[in-house]
Protein backbone atom coordinates (compact mmCIF):
# COMPACT_ATOMS: atom_id res chain seq x y z
CA UNK A 1 0.00 0.00 0.00
CA UNK A 2 1.36 3.53 -0.77
CA UNK A 3 2.07 5.96 1.79
CA UNK A 4 0.02 9.08 1.82
CA UNK A 5 2.78 11.44 2.43
CA UNK A 6 6.31 11.35 1.13
CA UNK A 7 9.56 13.95 1.49
CA UNK A 8 11.87 15.68 -1.54
CA UNK A 9 14.53 18.06 -1.85
CA UNK A 10 12.79 20.89 -3.68
CA UNK A 11 15.14 21.54 -6.58
CA UNK A 12 15.58 25.00 -7.68
CA UNK A 13 15.98 24.16 -11.47
CA UNK A 14 12.55 22.37 -11.52
CA UNK A 15 10.32 24.69 -9.25
CA UNK A 16 8.29 27.09 -10.67
CA UNK A 17 6.51 30.32 -8.93
CA UNK A 18 3.34 28.49 -8.56
CA UNK A 19 5.19 25.93 -6.38
CA UNK A 20 6.29 28.45 -4.64
CA UNK A 21 3.34 29.85 -3.83
CA UNK A 22 2.11 26.14 -2.17
CA UNK A 23 4.52 26.51 0.12
CA UNK A 24 4.09 29.73 0.97
CA UNK A 25 0.77 28.87 2.07
CA UNK A 26 2.19 25.54 3.87
CA UNK A 27 4.56 28.43 6.03
CA UNK A 28 1.93 30.80 6.51
CA UNK A 29 -0.84 28.47 7.36
CA UNK A 30 2.17 26.52 10.05
CA UNK A 31 2.97 29.99 11.70
CA UNK A 32 -0.67 30.77 11.92
CA UNK A 33 -0.95 31.33 15.52
CA UNK A 34 2.53 31.81 16.04
CA UNK A 35 3.59 34.77 18.33
CA UNK A 36 6.22 35.85 16.44
CA UNK A 37 4.88 35.75 12.97
CA UNK A 38 2.07 37.49 14.16
CA UNK A 39 3.73 40.52 15.04
CA UNK A 40 6.39 40.43 12.11
CA UNK A 41 3.37 40.11 9.57
CA UNK A 42 1.11 42.65 11.29
CA UNK A 43 -2.66 42.96 12.28
CA UNK A 44 -3.67 43.49 8.75
CA UNK A 45 -3.02 40.05 7.93
CA UNK A 46 -4.37 36.57 8.89
CA UNK A 47 -4.21 33.24 7.22
CA UNK A 48 -7.21 31.81 8.98
CA UNK A 49 -9.33 30.11 6.72
CA UNK A 50 -12.02 30.11 8.93
CA UNK A 51 -12.31 33.85 8.68
CA UNK A 52 -15.50 34.13 6.94
CA UNK A 53 -17.16 32.11 9.41
CA UNK A 54 -15.89 34.48 11.81
CA UNK A 55 -17.16 37.97 10.28
CA UNK A 56 -20.74 35.90 9.79
CA UNK A 57 -21.03 35.39 13.13
CA UNK A 58 -19.50 39.10 13.77
CA UNK A 59 -20.81 41.44 11.03
CA UNK A 60 -24.77 41.14 10.52
CA UNK A 61 -25.22 43.47 7.68
CA UNK A 62 -24.45 41.64 4.31
CA UNK A 63 -23.51 44.37 2.39
CA UNK A 64 -20.70 45.27 5.31
CA UNK A 65 -19.90 41.81 5.67
CA UNK A 66 -19.09 40.83 1.80
CA UNK A 67 -17.11 44.02 1.93
CA UNK A 68 -15.24 42.86 4.40
CA UNK A 69 -14.33 39.86 2.77
CA UNK A 70 -13.20 41.45 -0.05
CA UNK A 71 -10.40 43.38 1.35
CA UNK A 72 -9.40 40.29 3.56
CA UNK A 73 -8.97 38.41 0.71
CA UNK A 74 -6.69 41.12 -1.11
CA UNK A 75 -4.39 40.83 2.08
CA UNK A 76 -4.74 37.39 2.04
CA UNK A 77 -3.19 37.31 -1.52
CA UNK A 78 -0.92 39.74 -0.48
CA UNK A 79 0.69 37.69 2.27
CA UNK A 80 0.79 34.77 -0.11
CA UNK A 81 2.74 36.21 -2.99
CA UNK A 82 5.23 38.17 -0.44
CA UNK A 83 6.02 34.64 1.31
CA UNK A 84 6.54 33.20 -2.37
CA UNK A 85 8.81 35.89 -3.63
CA UNK A 86 10.77 35.66 -0.40
CA UNK A 87 10.87 31.31 -0.62
CA UNK A 88 12.06 31.53 -4.27
CA UNK A 89 14.42 34.09 -3.54
CA UNK A 90 15.79 32.13 -0.71
CA UNK A 91 15.60 28.98 -3.54
CA UNK A 92 17.91 31.13 -5.78
CA UNK A 93 20.20 32.39 -3.27
CA UNK A 94 23.38 30.22 -2.45
CA UNK A 95 23.61 27.93 0.51
CA UNK A 96 20.19 27.73 1.25
CA UNK A 97 18.28 23.78 1.31
CA UNK A 98 14.84 23.20 1.37
CA UNK A 99 12.48 19.96 1.86
CA UNK A 100 8.91 19.87 1.46
CA UNK A 101 6.50 17.00 3.11
CA UNK A 102 3.92 16.11 -0.21
CA UNK A 103 0.24 14.57 0.45
CA UNK A 104 0.37 12.12 -2.48
CA UNK A 105 -3.20 12.43 -2.65
CA UNK A 106 -3.37 15.90 -3.91
CA UNK A 107 0.29 16.38 -4.91
CA UNK A 108 0.60 19.38 -2.59
CA UNK A 109 2.91 20.50 -0.11
CA UNK A 110 1.79 20.31 4.10
CA UNK A 111 5.09 20.42 5.26
CA UNK A 112 8.35 22.48 4.85
CA UNK A 113 12.07 22.66 6.16
CA UNK A 114 14.40 25.47 5.38
CA UNK A 115 17.88 25.77 6.18
CA UNK A 116 21.45 27.75 5.84
CA UNK A 117 24.33 26.09 5.27
CA UNK A 118 28.02 27.07 6.47
CA UNK A 119 29.96 28.34 4.10
CA UNK A 120 32.15 25.27 4.25
CA UNK A 121 29.76 23.38 3.01
CA UNK A 122 28.25 25.49 0.12
CA UNK A 123 30.24 24.94 -3.09
CA UNK A 124 29.09 21.07 -2.63
CA UNK A 125 25.40 22.45 -2.30
CA UNK A 126 25.60 24.47 -4.98
CA UNK A 127 26.68 21.67 -7.28
CA UNK A 128 24.35 19.28 -5.98
CA UNK A 129 21.36 21.66 -6.67
CA UNK A 130 22.05 23.04 -10.32
CA UNK A 131 22.77 26.57 -9.02
CA UNK A 132 25.56 27.10 -11.33
CA UNK A 133 26.65 28.43 -14.63
CA UNK A 134 26.45 31.47 -16.14
CA UNK A 135 22.87 31.21 -17.27
CA UNK A 136 21.94 30.44 -13.52
CA UNK A 137 23.38 33.54 -12.60
CA UNK A 138 21.88 35.68 -15.23
CA UNK A 139 18.55 34.00 -14.39
CA UNK A 140 18.59 34.05 -9.95
CA UNK A 141 19.71 38.00 -10.59
CA UNK A 142 16.85 38.92 -12.98
CA UNK A 143 14.22 37.34 -11.16
CA UNK A 144 15.74 38.44 -7.56
CA UNK A 145 15.16 41.79 -9.34
CA UNK A 146 11.95 41.30 -10.19
CA UNK A 147 10.77 40.47 -6.82
CA UNK A 148 12.89 43.24 -5.08
CA UNK A 149 10.44 45.93 -7.08
CA UNK A 150 7.63 44.06 -6.02
CA UNK A 151 8.38 44.25 -2.47
CA UNK A 152 9.87 48.04 -2.74
CA UNK A 153 6.20 49.26 -3.03
CA UNK A 154 4.57 47.48 -0.62
CA UNK A 155 7.49 48.45 1.95
CA UNK A 156 7.28 51.79 0.76
CA UNK A 157 3.57 51.86 2.12
CA UNK A 158 4.69 50.06 5.22
CA UNK A 159 3.09 47.09 4.13
CA UNK A 160 4.87 44.56 4.00
CA UNK A 161 3.82 41.00 5.65
CA UNK A 162 7.82 40.03 5.52
CA UNK A 163 10.62 42.49 5.09
CA UNK A 164 9.24 44.76 7.62
CA UNK A 165 10.89 46.88 10.80
CA UNK A 166 9.42 44.30 12.98
CA UNK A 167 10.86 41.65 11.36
CA UNK A 168 14.21 43.11 11.44
CA UNK A 169 13.59 43.60 14.72
CA UNK A 170 13.03 40.41 15.81
CA UNK A 171 16.51 38.88 13.73
CA UNK A 172 18.16 41.69 15.98
CA UNK A 173 17.07 40.50 19.03
CA UNK A 174 17.32 36.59 18.10
CA UNK A 175 20.90 37.21 16.99
CA UNK A 176 21.78 39.00 20.00
CA UNK A 177 20.54 35.97 22.00
CA UNK A 178 21.68 32.94 20.34
CA UNK A 179 24.87 34.17 19.27
CA UNK A 180 27.60 32.96 21.30
CA UNK A 181 30.19 35.98 20.44
CA UNK A 182 32.66 33.32 19.58
CA UNK A 183 34.70 33.42 16.87
CA UNK A 184 36.72 30.70 14.43
CA UNK A 185 40.11 31.49 15.78
CA UNK A 186 38.52 30.83 19.14
CA UNK A 187 37.59 27.64 18.48
CA UNK A 188 40.99 26.75 16.89
CA UNK A 189 42.39 26.80 19.80
CA UNK A 190 40.20 24.32 21.76
CA UNK A 191 40.80 20.48 21.80
CA UNK A 192 38.84 17.87 19.59
CA UNK A 193 36.86 16.92 23.12
CA UNK A 194 36.14 20.46 24.13
CA UNK A 195 34.66 21.11 20.30
CA UNK A 196 32.10 18.57 21.38
CA UNK A 197 30.69 20.86 23.81
CA UNK A 198 31.42 24.39 22.37
CA UNK A 199 29.42 26.61 21.00
CA UNK A 200 30.53 27.37 17.59
CA UNK A 201 30.14 30.85 15.73
CA UNK A 202 26.56 30.73 14.09
CA UNK A 203 27.86 30.96 10.36
CA UNK A 204 29.79 27.57 11.47
CA UNK A 205 26.76 25.85 11.62
CA UNK A 206 23.55 24.55 10.05
CA UNK A 207 21.05 26.62 10.79
CA UNK A 208 17.00 25.31 10.56
CA UNK A 209 15.53 28.33 9.41
CA UNK A 210 11.73 27.47 9.02
CA UNK A 211 10.29 24.34 10.20
CA UNK A 212 6.31 24.18 9.58
CA UNK A 213 3.73 21.70 8.91
CA UNK A 214 0.51 22.41 7.78
CA UNK A 215 -2.17 22.82 11.19
CA UNK A 216 -4.72 20.71 9.03
CA UNK A 217 -2.25 17.82 9.09
CA UNK A 218 -1.10 18.02 12.71
CA UNK A 219 -1.00 14.73 15.00
CA UNK A 220 -0.05 12.61 12.29
CA UNK A 221 4.15 12.19 12.63
CA UNK A 222 4.46 14.37 9.93
CA UNK A 223 6.75 16.20 11.87
CA UNK A 224 9.01 13.64 12.46
CA UNK A 225 9.04 12.11 9.27
CA UNK A 226 10.28 15.37 7.52
CA UNK A 227 12.91 16.00 10.28
CA UNK A 228 14.38 12.64 9.99
CA UNK A 229 14.48 12.95 5.90
CA UNK A 230 16.08 16.55 6.21
CA UNK A 231 18.58 15.29 8.55
CA UNK A 232 19.30 12.24 6.53
CA UNK A 233 19.66 14.21 3.26
CA UNK A 234 22.03 16.93 4.66
CA UNK A 235 25.35 16.04 4.04
CA UNK A 236 26.89 15.52 7.50
CA UNK A 237 30.22 16.61 7.38
CA UNK A 238 33.53 17.52 10.34
CA UNK A 239 33.19 21.21 10.43
CA UNK A 240 36.69 22.67 9.81
CA UNK A 241 38.70 25.47 11.99
CA UNK A 242 41.78 25.35 10.97
CA UNK A 243 44.08 23.35 8.37
CA UNK A 244 44.12 20.47 11.17
CA UNK A 245 41.68 20.73 13.34
CA UNK A 246 37.80 19.94 12.84
CA UNK A 247 35.14 19.46 15.25
CA UNK A 248 31.43 17.35 14.84
CA UNK A 249 28.81 18.71 12.63
CA UNK A 250 26.62 21.31 14.26
CA UNK A 251 22.76 22.14 13.19
CA UNK A 252 20.58 24.69 15.39
CA UNK A 253 17.07 25.99 15.69
CA UNK A 254 15.07 27.67 17.94
CA UNK A 255 11.91 26.07 19.01
CA UNK A 256 8.41 26.88 19.33
CA UNK A 257 7.11 25.56 22.67
CA UNK A 258 4.30 23.80 20.33
CA UNK A 259 7.53 22.20 18.98
CA UNK A 260 9.82 21.32 21.32
CA UNK A 261 8.85 17.80 21.98
CA UNK A 262 8.84 16.61 18.83
CA UNK A 263 12.44 18.31 18.65
CA UNK A 264 13.43 16.22 21.51
CA UNK A 265 11.78 13.00 20.21
CA UNK A 266 14.23 13.59 16.70
CA UNK A 267 17.30 13.79 18.78
CA UNK A 268 17.50 17.57 19.45
CA UNK A 269 19.11 18.78 22.86
CA UNK A 270 17.78 21.88 24.70
CA UNK A 271 20.70 24.48 25.18
CA UNK A 272 19.14 25.74 28.40
CA UNK A 273 18.85 29.56 26.37
CA UNK A 274 15.67 30.53 25.69
CA UNK A 275 14.58 33.45 23.08
CA UNK A 276 11.94 36.03 24.85
CA UNK A 277 10.82 38.84 22.52
CA UNK A 278 10.74 42.29 24.48
CA UNK A 279 7.86 42.91 21.72
CA UNK A 280 5.32 39.82 23.11
CA UNK A 281 3.68 39.94 26.29
CA UNK A 282 5.51 37.71 28.56
CA UNK A 283 6.22 34.10 27.95
CA UNK A 284 3.71 34.20 24.90
CA UNK A 285 5.85 32.89 22.47
CA UNK A 286 9.22 31.95 24.37
CA UNK A 287 10.71 30.16 21.96
CA UNK A 288 14.09 27.87 23.25
CA UNK A 289 17.57 27.01 20.81
CA UNK A 290 18.52 23.75 20.60
CA UNK A 291 21.12 21.80 19.34
CA UNK A 292 21.71 18.52 17.22
CA UNK A 293 25.28 17.23 17.65
CA UNK A 294 26.79 14.41 14.77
Amino acid sequence: MTEQFFCKQVRPRETTYSDCLDIAEVLCRGFENDGIMEYVRGPQYTPNPSYSVILQQGIQDPRERLNEMITWSKRYRTLIHSWARFIHTILLTRGNDIYVAVDSETDKPVGLSCWVYPPHMEDDLEKELGRTGVFWKVYAFCTKLKYKVCDFFLQLCGNHPVRNERARQMYMERTETVDPKTTVDDMAKLSSSELAEARYPLRSMIYCRFFAISPDYHRRGLGQKLMNYSLANIPSVPTPFSSTLSGPQKLYLEASPSGFGMYKKTGWTYSGISVLPSYLPPHKCDNHLMFYTR
